[in-house]
């Protein structure tokens, strides 16, 4: 694992992704493939979340994309 301390230009500001929700996922017509795929999403979103709360802790700010008009998307 790589450390760097450097105090001339600490880290104030990152972005910190997000996943599709589970919901994303319902025109998947193989239930097994669909749980599968929405366990992922589930459990990447939580380690992301847990990522954001650790850079927090240490004063950064963090940026989290808004996802929330999914539903908007269009497939070509």
């Amino acid at each position: 694992m790589l450390n760097v301390y450097q105090h001339w230009d600490p880290l104030q500001t990152c972005v910190v992704g997000s996943c599709w929700p589970p919901e994303f996922f319902s025109y998947v017509n193989d239930s097994k493939l669909r749980n599968l795929l929405e366990k992922i999403v589930t459990e990447t979103q939580e380690d992301l979340d847990a990522l954001a709360r650790v850079i927090e802790s240490h004063g950064v700010q963090v940026f989290r994309p808004d996802i929330s008009n999914w539903q908007r998307i269009q497939y070509n």
